[in-house]
């Protein structure tokens, strides 16, 4: 199946506003592939590993993470891996443009557990 925003010529894509992460994950090991970007070719693998009733007012919560999302458009995988380097090294040819390209203090390593959660709970009304 592929969820998506289907334009006026394709009849097999699933409208995602439509549908909700426990209609399409219903029950624990269901998984799926959840592409993002098909042009930068961002590939994430979701499986339920548990499912609990809880007050909706408290969750989703984001409970841990490593790094930060890459830039929009950074070039998937291979852009970004590139863009990692010439921010850490300051002699690197491109250091300069990328600093200038990345946004205002992006800092690749770092993860925030509360941005994270106010995105996820954003997206989840």
């Amino acid at each position: 199946m592929l969820f998506g925003e289907p334009d006026e010529d394709d009849d097999w894509t699933i409208d995602e506003r439509k549908v909700t992460v426990k209609q399409v994950l219903p029950r624990v090991g269901a998984a799926l592939v959840w592409q993002y970007d098909f042009g930068d070719s961002w590939a994430h693998d979701l499986v339920v590993e548990t499912i609990e009733e809880l007050e909706a007012e408290r969750y989703p919560v984001c409970l841990a993470g490593e790094r930060a999302c890459p830039p929009e458009d950074c070039g998937g995988v291979t852009g970004f891996e590139r863009l990692v380097e010439a921010l850490a090294d300051p002699l690197d040819d491109e250091h300069e443009d990328m600093v200038t390209w990345a946004p205002d203090g992006y800092d690749p390593a770092e993860f925030d557990t509360a941005a994270a959660t106010k995105a996820m709970r954003s997206a989840a009304r």
